[in-house]
């Protein structure tokens, strides 16, 4: 499928397609895109950026290529990053759902998590009307803290977001 397509079945604006087209963007890239590449392409929402990386997916070339021998399949290495687990693991997704949008088993996930230092259980269970209470009352605490601060004093009070 033409990556026009699935960019306009997403609801992305033209100028972004454009710039995906400009860039020659594939299905294929899209899985090794971080989300500095997206932010520089003009996607900025996490949640697109998802829907994004689970509709490419499905139209990815054939990763069971064979070997020159022809004779044997070749191991599949999945380039997954530390930045989509997190953004998955912050948009609620639980392990199996986030194994199943990255198309991997649970196993290569919790491998994954392990080589990155991650847990799905460190972090914490707020709903975002909580969070958005807790992250405006520190930040009329410090007006002039950073991403970085502001997560060390969510961390004091308990809370550890991605």
């Amino acid at each position: 499928m033409d990556m026009d397509l699935i960019l306009e079945r997403l609801g992305v604006e033209e100028g972004v397609i454009r710039r995906f087209r400009q860039e020659k963007i594939t299905p294929d890239i899209i899985s090794l895109m971080s989300l500095y590449d997206f932010n520089c392409l003009g996607v900025n929402d996490k949640t697109t950026i998802m829907k994004l990386r689970v509709e490419c997916v499905c139209y990815r070339s054939n990763p069971w290529a064979h070997n020159n021998d022809s004779t044997r399949c070749r191991n599949i290495r999945f380039e997954i990053s530390s930045n989509m687990i997190e953004t998955l693991f912050g948009a609620g997704y639980s392990v199996k759902d986030t194994s199943i949008a990255l198309g991997v088993s649970e196993s290569t996930l919790f491998r994954k998590m392990g080589q990155f230092g991650l847990s799905k259980l460190a972090f914490t269970e707020i709903d975002e009307e909580e969070l958005n209470i807790v992250v405006a009352t520190t930040i009329t605490e410090f007006p002039r803290c950073g991403e970085e601060m502001l997560r060390k004093g969510l961390l004091q009070k308990g809370i550890k977001v991605p």
